[in-house]
């Protein structure tokens, strides 16, 4: 703190300083606003760490980077504008800024790095431009007043607990670029109702959209290959379709799906046991022509229906027990 001093609440950074050094106004409380001039190209780790009464932060055109834990806990902060010069954030950079309303972020930054949002609960406007490719782990972690969010075509990779327990969370606009959906990803999100998973995705990760109560309905592209255990477990889903082009399914992938009255299996795997549990919900099972074998745990006493593709009766009799073969109708 000895170069820089704060007169009235304001922070006074003299121009042509280039860096803000670790642990610059840490702690400052008496602090509530701060020009970041032109000159500075990086604001390092710490820098406003627990600036309690910090109200506004100007970040100059210039900054490059901005360190690890920079602003963390800055809970009087209600907006941030990152200028399109940055292209580095920290983890934890505004981790805990609980009075944080509204988020604008450049268009150089390429990542958003781990728990840089988590845990403020007053976000709720999230402007996040196409230059950023991935969305780092625990990077919205209980935003729990964020309702929306849209993901630009760019982002290639959600990591795990990037958005688990944003609880007000009822839409999201997954990028068409997407290919992993990480674990735990949307875990505990329980107003989420509408999403739709990309045909470039190949793989949704454990428990991504674990405790999704209110997600009654899903459609899986034919691009995914792997569904991890308790991908969809407690979740709201009435119905699911498994397409043909998965070829590694894990056991519980819709364990405690109460609801969950039809399941259609089309990949032509060895099927374990993917539900079970369900308060015997599950009424119509639909099976895939070239299924090896299929665990009858998930099959309750409540199925009225195994319906299978035209000519495969007799196939799947050699794989269900005798007390389902009255269930098995043909499809034409």
């Amino acid at each position: 703190m000895a170069e820089f001093e704060i007169k009235d609440g304001v922070g006074i950074i003299p121009e042509g300083t280039t860096k803000l050094g670790w642990s610059a106004f840490e702690k400052c409380t008496e602090l509530t606003s701060v020009v970041i001039p032109d000159s500075v190209t990086e604001i390092g780790q710490s820098a406003f760490l627990r600036c309690s009464s910090l109200k506004s932060v100007v970040i100059g055109k210039s900054v490059k980077e901005i360190g690890f834990n920079a602003f963390k806990d800055c809970t009087s902060l209600t907006s941030i504008v990152l200028p399109d010069s940055v292209s580095e954030i920290g983890s934890g950079v505004f981790w805990g800024c609980t009075n944080l309303k509204s988020v604008v972020i450049g268009n150089l930054l390429k990542e958003i790095n781990s728990s840089a949002f988590s845990g403020c609960t007053a976000l709720t406007d999230v402007t996040i431009s196409d230059s950023v490719t991935s969305i780092g782990g625990h990077a919205f972690e209980n935003c729990t007043a964020l309702t929306d969010i849209t993901l630009p075509d760019s982002v290639n990779n959600i990591e795990g607990f990037a958005f688990q327990g944003c609880t007000a969370l009822t839409s999201v606009i997954l990028p068409a670029s997407l290919n992993t959906i990480g674990r735990y990803a949307f875990d505990q999100c329980e107003a989420l109702c509408n999403v739709q998973i990309p045909d470039n995705v190949t793989t949704i990760c454990d428990h991504a959209f674990n405790k999704c109560k209110s997600l009654i309905r899903i459609a899986i592209p034919n691009s995914v290959i792997e569904i991890e255990e308790d991908a969809f477990a407690f979740t709201g889903l009435t119905e699911a379709v498994i397409p043909a082009s998965v070829k590694k399914l894990a056991e519980d992938v819709f364990v405690h799906c109460e609801d969950l009255k039809s399941l259609t299996i089309l990949c032509p795997i060895t099927v374990k046991n993917i539900f079970w549990n369900n308060s015997s919900s599950l009424e119509s099972v639909t099976l895939g022509a070239g299924i090896k074998k299929i665990d009858e745990r998930n099959f309750d006493d409540s199925v009225k229906v195994i319906n299978v593709p035209a000519k495969k009766t007799e196939y799947y009799k050699k794989r269900l027990s005798e007390k389902y073969h009255a269930l098995i109708v043909e499809q034409a």
